[in-house]
């Protein structure tokens, strides 16, 4: 790579790694490079920047498009090098350094005042943006696709209030999404980020996961996997009976915060870590975010109850301390943790989530003229491809069902 910095070159680097494991990617991209599906679309895109969002935004730039911008959904999840790769590979990218939601928000106006066709977000911001921000309600947006439990939450918001402008797929809906992305992307990241930044030892630690979702299950499951006696909180019966069911103890968050040495939340609501948890929890625990918005965690009454400048004890682990009271750590200062103080999620598992984008995406534009503005689920067809495909990828084989299988299923239907 010479003549190349060595920001773009590191960059160039970490995405070619990336795209050497997403062959289903690549594979899509190249076969929608031969028709016009993308052709002279604009598309914006609001994903933590890492090597797996350059290689989708690379995808989406070789399948056709006319440009594609990228910002990152949440403060602190883009890599610097990343970011210089894709700008010396033509795409746009907008990220001012920020530090919290509100000035973050700049960069989302920033994408938006490219006047997109098409969304890809994460968490919502850009659609959110779209219906509240007066200056971006008349965009003709063809429609959007949303890969989070919290942006689809969102979304689902404004369809029952009737307020939705555009259609919206679900693509975190698509079991080739939450089952892997979310279930062992979270969990293995999320633990990663936690090691690396404090090199604890997980092996007999008391973690407490609140929230058992798919990413909540997943964080428990790998967990335990490294020798952890794992707690769960929840406020759905069901989801805490599975957590039982699967072997863990089942608690009120607050009396898990009083013997936890590590909390992880995964809820994607507020202030799920408020109050009298931050009371029980000093005594030195590791406070880790892995659902999406900072708000996660009620960092405002934290700092009343800790008033001076927490200390960076090490890379990414900020110390707040209550005096005699004692002190607790927050991971990255309360921003999601397995991203901005990891990588985020394996390329083998993007691989399925971001082909879901691609290929959703396509559907999208095709099927634009008989879809209204509604929360429409990716087609059952390409979630089942995409696992094909990926199968293919990794030379595992299946069974197919024989012809008096299917006719026995026919006649019992």
């Amino acid at each position: 790579m010479a003549g190349l910095s060595s920001s773009v070159e590191a960059g160039q680097l970490l995405t070619e790694w990336a795209e050497a494991r997403m062959p289903v990617l690549t594979a899509s991209a190249q076969a929608f490079a031969k028709t016009d599906t993308f052709s002279g679309l604009r598309c914006a895109i609001a994903v933590h920047i890492t090597s797996e969002t350059a290689a989708l935004a690379r995808a989406l730039a070789a399948a056709g498009t006319a440009s594609v911008v990228v910002c990152s959904s949440n403060p602190r999840t883009a890599n610097a090098a990343v970011m210089a790769s894709l700008e010396h590979d033509g795409i746009e990218v907008v990220n001012r350094e920020s530090i919290g939601i509100e000035e973050h928000a700049q960069n989302f106006r920033s994408v938006l005042r490219t006047r997109p066709d098409v969304i890809i977000d994460d968490g919502a911001e850009l659609i959110r943006l779209l219906h509240v921000d007066e200056q971006f309600r008349q965009l003709d947006i063809i429609g959007a696709l949303e890969e989070t439990t919290s942006g689809v939450r969102r979304i689902c918001a404004l369809s029952e209030e009737g307020t939705l402008r555009f259609p919206v797929v679900n693509i975190n809906g698509a079991a080739t999404k939450h089952l892997f992305d979310n279930r062992y992307g979270t969990g293995q990241s999320a633990l990663d980020s936690i090691m690396r930044s404090t090199n604890t030892l997980i092996a007999g630690s008391r973690v407490l996961v609140i929230g058992y979702g798919m990413c909540g299950k997943g964080i428990a499951r790998a967990a335990r996997g490294l020798g952890a006696q794992v707690l769960v909180s929840e406020i759905d019966p069901i989801a805490a009976l599975e957590a039982h069911l699967d072997g863990h103890a089942v608690l009120p968050a607050l009396d898990g915060c009083a013997v936890a040495d590590i909390v992880i939340t995964a809820t994607g609501s507020r202030n799920v870590i408020r109050g009298d948890h931050w009371k029980a929890l000093l005594r030195g625990s590791l406070v880790v975010n892995c659902g999406h918005f900072r708000n996660e965690l009620d960092m405002a009454g934290l700092q009343e109850l800790c008033p001076n400048e927490p200390a960076v004890v090490r890379r990414n682990v900020y110390r707040y301390d209550a005096g005699s009271s004692g002190h607790v750590l927050v991971l990255s200062d309360g921003d999601i943790g397995n991203l901005a103080a990891a990588e985020g999620n394996p390329a083998a598992l993007m691989d399925m989530s971001f082909s879901d984008q691609l290929r959703g995406l396509a559907w999208l534009i095709e099927n634009r003229d008989r879809l209204g503005p509604e929360v429409v689920a990716l087609p059952a067809e390409i979630d089942v491809s995409v696992a094909r495909d990926k199968l293919s990828a990794l030379s595992v084989r299946i069974d197919t069902q024989h012809e008096d299988q299917v006719e026995f299923d026919r006649s019992h239907a």
